[in-house]
């Protein structure tokens, strides 16, 4: 046996089928016979042959006691999962120790075995795979702990985030399997355990890159255990989720190679189909091709993949692959294609529900259909809407758990969203946020893609000067993440804004710095983004000016600045000075200041040319050099340091920024007048929107009271919808119980009269006189059981659909005791019991006679159930100023404390049997208490258990 598993591990499964053959014949041990099975599954799985290794598997766990079917359906896997949901219940996650470790050789075998081939399953079959997490789970929670019971807690975490969402309920059931490792010498299933810890659990709730590094020690684990199952899957994954988290590409090539290299030995080539396919994704974003998407190349083919992986229906493979080629068309603007792969993909992105990839795949299908968005008809639009809608709910709710590895996305997301709708504030805004959480976060790739998109949105806008920027940004940080054949895209797309040598400086970087680094990106994007917020978020037009002016100033590095904006002035646009702001004792003063320029306050000579030629004008020692230096206002207060910026809309200036700093020369260099360009481009749009906005605020206030009736007459609607909906389901709830008790409750007495009517026709003739007395007595409880119970049905069921009316009339209390006394004596006299009805005659009560009866045979009916062979049950009333309260006292087994809370609940149905076995349904007091209420009572128990009970109900008196 030893030398058929060493066979396996080297890749010689010819000679490890013979081994095999020859011992099983020679052995009758299930165990053995078991591990022979065994070996040759991680064979079938090291050969990728998957769908035989599940079969075989199927037939070993048979062979253990454990049977699965061949096709599970849904119904079958959710009865199985509120099952293991319930018996998880029971066991306090936080504390693992409360299981005693598993003694059953053949569930520990059972457990391995199915553990053998979850990854096998997760990727072919979802149903089978449910069905087998559940099994783990639950053999653990019945038997004890396995070295394997770590594994089947993660899994159901994985499967809580997948089927229920319930991102923490899926992390607190991982780290409980965890846990569990630390009770266990198990430490050959760790890497597998951990593997699955971290590719379904902690992406929602930890750092990515936290993640990358916790699977490169299970990739360690996995090879120090001899697991080359894992420590591939481990590699892949680890390979993935760091191009993923924008690890450099070259690095991620090299590193990518070199595990592949130390198990290519082991695993046979479709095995290592899973390296190869990303590496020819990395190195399609490193070597420039005609058609980016496709995987095509001297490492992988893409067309023989997905047909070797369709005749395995395994949809994880096929999604991977369709992932990867997604996420280069859209890199590279190739958005119909893009388009295409989501065509062909649909059917199998189940294959990596509550992976990562997941994620990823809800990121690029959203950008692909909002790229795709304006090309498409109505009717596709529609559905791309509702797509889009999903997919970015999907992610704000990931972005909740995780926001360092999903708020940037979300927010990308939402941007494209808004300017393709054409909500331009907003989309600024947001796009400025998404590059910020990119940066925050480390995720290179991903700020270049923003950058990239920002620039394209601002290009739509016609808004050359900050596209320019964000493209610029975009070729600098895609440079930096390694993707050489995406700077070739940008440069045939963007030429006249990317010039590689007017960008030389900015984008060759020293590459050792980079990895010291890590992420190395600029700080005038993060200088920006601060500032643009300020300016975009402000609807005041007192604070934007005032807030936008303190935020030039501040990040120009001046002393002092000027906001001038043009105004009609007899019949001409001039220039009035609109704010001033000041430095003063290290901080910023502003103010509104509406006033002509003033040759006291600044240099009118280099604002007038600034705004006449539209041309920015900086000064970098305006007091000794330029053909300034004769303005009045320069020589007179030395000023050294000046720039005057044209603030343009649609190309016509409708105002200067003037900015001054007397302290020192060249403050205002270049790279701060690009960040001033961008500011003052911000603000003018800002302007434009404040503009528009008064000018539609009438029109929106009139439109909100028109929108306020149309939202009351829909909540009206909506209201009433609700009530009949809420009627359906109370019938529904009422049909359903009705069955349920008359397939069983209402079955019991007819069982009865049928079987001794059987009886005494059979041999009447050869029948004592008493044995017929008996039946005819078994007869007439069965008959009168029925009976009530029907009345009982009736009765709840006409009270659940609102159908009782009530006759309210003058009622002898007494005399209506009576009748129902009579009526179930015969019921007491068979176990023995007193029954007394000591109310008076005179009193009456106004009360409906049918409801009240019902309550007073009930209560009755109940005492002689619970009460003991000759015991006494009374019923007695006392009146009390306008009302009478008429208890029923019983001598019986009484109610156990915390039984009494349910016995009137509506939520829960408390059924108990009586003294003699007596069956009810429990819903005999619910009645009571609905129609004692209906009859303007009240009514409570007093109990103790052993003693006897009180039930008490007050009515009005006539």
């Amino acid at each position: 046996m030893e030398f058929a598993e060493a066979a396996t591990l080297v890749g010689n499964h010819k000679q490890m089928n013979e081994l095999i053959h020859e011992v099983y014949n020679t052995t009758e041990n299930v165990l053995q016979k078991a591990k022979l099975h065994e070996i040759k599954t991680m064979s079938l799985i090291a050969q990728n042959k998957q769908q035989e290794a599940v079969k075989e598997t199927i037939f070993l766990l048979k062979l253990l006691g454990e049977r699965f079917p061949s096709k599970p359906g849904v119904p079958q896997m959710l009865i199985q999962l509120f099952k293991t949901r319930l018996n998880l219940k029971k066991y306090n996650l936080a504390k693992p120790d409360t299981l005693q470790p598993m003694s059953n050789p053949l569930k520990i075998a059972a457990m391995r075995n199915m553990a053998n081939i979850i990854s096998v399953l997760y990727r072919t079959d979802p149903n089978l795979f449910a069905l087998l997490v559940f099994k783990l789970v639950n053999l653990t929670l019945k038997y004890g702990v396995a070295p394997i019971s770590p594994v089947g807690f993660i899994t159901f975490g994985l499967l809580t985030n997948v089927i229920f969402k319930k991102l923490d309920k899926g992390y607190e059931l991982g780290k409980a399997g965890m846990k569990l490792f630390k009770r266990l010498d198990a430490n050959k299933h760790w890497p597998q355990a951990y593997y699955i810890y971290n590719v379904g659990i902690t992406p929602w709730k930890e750092r990515l890159e936290k993640v990358c590094d916790n699977l490169y020690d299970a990739y360690l684990k996995a090879g120090e255990a001899g697991d080359y199952e894992y420590m591939m899957s481990a590699a892949a994954a680890g390979a993935h989720y760091r191009f993923r988290a924008g690890f450099e590409l070259n690095e991620l090539i090299n590193t990518t190679k070199k595990h592949k290299q130390s198990i290519s030995n082991v695993y046979e080539k479709i095995s290592s189909s899973q390296f190869d396919v990303l590496l020819q994704m990395f190195t399609n974003f490193v070597v420039p091709k005609e058609k980016p998407e496709e995987l095509i190349g001297e490492l992988y083919n893409e067309k023989k993949m997905i047909e070797y992986h369709k005749k395995d229906n395994d949809e994880t493979s096929l999604i991977m692959i369709y992932l990867d080629k997604l996420t280069l068309a859209y890199y590279f603007g190739r958005y119909e294609e893009a388009l295409k792969i989501i065509e062909s993909a649909k059917k199998y992105t189940k294959g990596v529900s509550g992976l990562l990839m997941e994620a990823n795949y809800c990121f690029f299908e959203t950008l692909t259909l909002l790229a795709n968005y304006n090309n498409t008809c109505p009717l596709k639009k529609r559905k791309f809407r509702k797509r889009i809608a999903k997919n970015l709910k999907k992610m704000q709710t990931w972005a909740l758990n995780a926001p360092m590895n999903f708020s940037c996305k979300a927010k990308l997301m939402e941007a494209e969203k808004e300017s393709i709708i054409g909500n331009n504030l907003k989309s600024g805004t947001l796009y400025e946020e998404a590059i910020s959480g990119s940066i925050k976060n480390q995720f290179i790739h991903e700020t270049a893609l923003g950058n990239e998109l920002a620039g394209n949105h601002w290009a739509r806008q016609k808004n050359k000067r900050v596209s320019e920027f964000y493209i610029k940004e975009a070729f600098r940080l895609y440079n930096l993440w390694g993707a050489n054949a995406k700077l070739e895209d940008l440069k045939k797309r963007y030429k006249e804004i990317v010039n590689l040598e007017h960008d030389k400086i900015q984008a060759i970087i020293n590459h050792e710095s980079y990895r010291s680094s890590k992420y190395s990106i600029s700080i005038d994007i993060e200088t920006l983004i601060d500032a643009s917020k300020t300016i975009l978020k402000e609807w005041d037009y007192g604070e934007l000016i005032n807030n936008t002016l303190k935020v030039l100033i501040e990040h120009a590095g001046a002393q002092k600045g000027l906001l001038l904006l043009t105004k009609n002035h007899k019949d001409e646009e001039k220039l009035f000075i609109e704010a001033r702001g000041w430095v003063k004792q290290d901080k910023i003063l502003t103010r509104i200041d509406e006033k002509e320029m003033n040759k006291a306050i600044l240099p009118i000579s280099v604002v007038n040319a600034a705004y006449k030629t539209q041309e920015t004008i900086i000064l970098h020692n305006a007091n000794i050099e330029g053909s300034y230096v004769h303005d009045n206002y320069i020589k007179e207060n030395e000023v050294k340091s000046i720039i005057a910026l044209p603030i343009t809309k649609q190309k016509e200036a409708i105002g200067i920024l003037y900015l001054e700093n007397n302290l020192d020369t060249n403050v205002f260099n270049q790279s701060r007048v690009n960040l001033l360009s961008i500011l003052c481009t911000q603000l003018a749009i800002s302007l434009e929107n404040l503009s528009l906005y008064k000018k539609i605020d009438q029109k929106v206030r009139q439109r909100t009271v028109e929108v306020i009736k149309q939202k009351e007459k829909v909540e009206m609607q909506a209201s009433e919808l609700k009530e009949i909906n809420n009627k359906l389901e109370a019938s529904n709830a009422t049909k359903d119980k009705l069955f349920s008790i008359i397939g069983h409750d209402l079955r019991n007495p007819f069982n009865i009269i049928l079987g001794q009517v059987s009886l005494l026709k059979e041999g009447i003739e050869n029948i004592a006189q008493d044995i017929i007395k008996t039946s005819a007595c078994f007869i007439e409880n069965a008959s009168k059981s029925a009976y009530q119970l029907l009345q009982n049905l009736l009765a709840w069921a006409m009270t659940q659909t609102k159908q009782v009316k009530l006759y309210t009339k003058t009622i002898s209390l007494h005399a209506l005791v009576n009748r129902e006394v009579e009526m179930l004596v015969n019921m007491a006299e068979t176990k023995n019991i007193d029954l007394k009805n000591l109310t008076k005659e005179e009193i009456e009560i106004l009360a409906d006679e049918e409801t009240v009866s019902t309550v007073i045979r009930n209560l009755i009916s109940n005492a002689i159930k619970f009460t003991e062979k000759d015991g006494q049950i009374t019923i007695n009333a006392k009146e009390n100023k306008s009302e009478v309260e008429i208890t029923v006292k019983d001598n019986g087994v009484g109610i156990k404390e915390e039984n009494i809370a349910k016995i009137f609940g509506s939520e829960e149905t408390l059924s108990t049997r009586g003294t003699e076995s007596e069956k009810g349904i429990g819903i005999g007091l619910k009645i009571c208490k609905e129609f004692v209420e209906q009859n303007n009572g009240k009514i409570w128990v007093e109990s103790e258990y052993g003693e006897g009970s009180k039930f008490i109900f007050t009515l009005p008196l006539a």
